[in-house]
């Protein structure tokens, strides 16, 4: 490792890292939660977006599953 690298490790020490999960959960299931814990050990913060207008079709509204992720991902509390 330089100490250029090195450098760099000690600032990221100080920054929030945040993730990036997107999916249409359409239904959120034990896969999709198993996963957002697992990142939730590695990073600060885990974004999970859903996909609004997917090409497939769709169980659950928007709405619907924007609420089943949020309520599912109260058990990772860095999950939002």
């Amino acid at each position: 490792m330089t100490d250029k690298s090195r450098s760099k490790d000690k600032g990221l020490k100080n920054k929030m890292v945040r993730a990036l999960f997107p999916g249409t959960f359409d239904p959120i299931h034990y896969g999709h939660i198993d996963i957002a814990s697992r990142a939730s050990r590695l990073f600060d913060e885990i974004v999970m977006a859903v996909y609004d207008k997917p090409l497939k079709s769709l169980m659950f509204s928007p709405d619907e599953r924007m609420d089943l992720v949020s309520r599912r991902s109260t058990a990772t509390q860095r999950s939002k």
